[in-house]
């Protein structure tokens, strides 16, 4: 008899087919993953590595790509919320991936540099965009922590990658253009040089959904890069009419990663 995690569902929750043909347990009652997340993992250069480890890892759509892209022999989870840890787990099992992605139910702050025995040579990560400070704050509280800086600010998620990654590791991040200057910040206080930034455009008229970050670690300052202006669709939005994706991102959807 079948006793898989496709078989313990809750009332709230089902299971979608995403990108990559992947099998995604979702809750409705909560966030179903984005394009940030998609972009995110595309983000994350082709380079087979040792090990990644992502941070806040939600329902694990992000270790799930990159473990089914091959883009490390290992993906290390942390996840705070018990609930989003166990997804995890039950999504890594439901498509085969239970020997590739470890999930660590884990505050980013109580991370320690030997969790996983050595130092990862990559850390990805999509936090929460918003300060406690502000925005609604009547959501559930699996909601609000999605949003808002409820269980570790940027600060503490860079600080949690600067404990556990190697030196010459790289991190990538997607985050909230208008708090770019915060993430740079961070990133120079706990020793990343950023050397590359997309920002993110839903089209050409419009002004930037978010914005995605490479930074490495103990590297020497300078050398930043800019790329060209990512747009996810090829026309602003009309009343009515159903968009198209651009070329970039139809690139982005068929290959999972970037156009050089």
């Amino acid at each position: 008899m079948n006793i898989g995690p496709e078989c313990l569902l809750s009332e709230d929750e089902s299971i979608d087919v995403v990108n990559d043909n992947l099998r995604l347990i979702q809750n409705k009652r909560f966030f179903k993953f984005g394009t940030d997340a998609l972009l995110l993992s595309a983000f994350v250069d082709t380079k087979l590595r040792q090990s990644i480890a992502e941070l806040g890892c939600g329902t694990g759509i992000i270790s799930l790509l990159l473990a089914s892209r091959d883009r490390a022999k290992i993906i290390h989870a942390i996840e705070v919320q018990p609930y989003f840890a166990s997804l995890t787990e039950r999504n890594a099992e439901l498509n085969g991936l239970s020997d590739k992605v470890m999930v660590y139910e884990k505050n980013v702050s109580d991370v320690k540099g030997d969790i996983f025995g050595r130092e990862v040579d990559a850390v990805v990560t999509n936090p929460p965009y918003m300060k406690m400070t502000s925005g609604k704050h009547n959501d559930t509280e699996e909601k609000l922590a999605a949003r808002h800086e409820l269980h570790g600010t940027i600060d503490q998620f860079i600080s949690c990658a600067s404990r556990i990654i190697k030196h010459g590791g790289d991190l990538f991040v997607v985050y909230r253009q208008d708090r770019l200057t915060d993430l740079l910040v961070s990133m120079r206080t706990n020793r990343f040089e950023p050397k590359l930034i997309t920002f993110v455009y839903p089209d050409s008229v419009s002004q930037p959904a978010f914005v995605m970050v490479k930074a490495k670690y103990g590297a020497a300052t300078g050398g930043l890069k800019t790329s060209e202006p990512f747009y996810i669709y090829d026309s602003p939005a009309n009343k009515g009419e159903k968009r198209k994706y651009s070329d970039k991102m139809e690139f982005v959807l068929h290959n999972g990663y970037f156009p050089q």
